[in-house]
């Protein structure tokens, strides 16, 4: 975690070029508030997913990359797990070209469950 306020934390993830796997990254008693991501290199036809599991779109469904834009602000669908375990998290291509020629820096806001870790 890079930083740590009034219960959000911020995690920076640098330089993702294809599927990567963030092993119990969202700790346990965390929600995902939030997901930026910053691109670099070309976009066309890329697409961004983020899952529970590998090749799975729960977190972030399947979102088109273009190069009109460099940052973006994802639409999270699930943002709560279990209270009680970290979970993993799945950063997939999906679906779309492969990644050749782009990178993706991935900023997960996080917030402290209501009842706190392991609730």
């Amino acid at each position: 975690m890079i930083s740590s306020s009034m219960h959000l934390s911020q995690l920076l993830k640098l330089n993702i070029t294809g599927n990567t796997v963030f092993k119990d990254v969202v700790p346990a008693g965390y929600r995902i508030k939030r997901i930026d991501i910053a691109t670099t290199g070309d976009r066309t036809g890329k697409v961004l997913s983020i899952g529970t599991s590998a090749g799975e779109s729960d977190v972030v469904a399947e979102h088109r990359l273009d190069n009109a834009r460099v940052s973006y602000d994802l639409t999270v669908g699930l943002r709560q797990f279990s209270p009680g375990v970290p979970q993993t998290l799945y950063v997939n291509d999906g679906g779309g070209k492969p990644w050749n020629g782009m990178a993706i820096d991935l900023i997960i806001t996080l917030e402290m469950g209501v009842d706190g870790p392991g609730a």
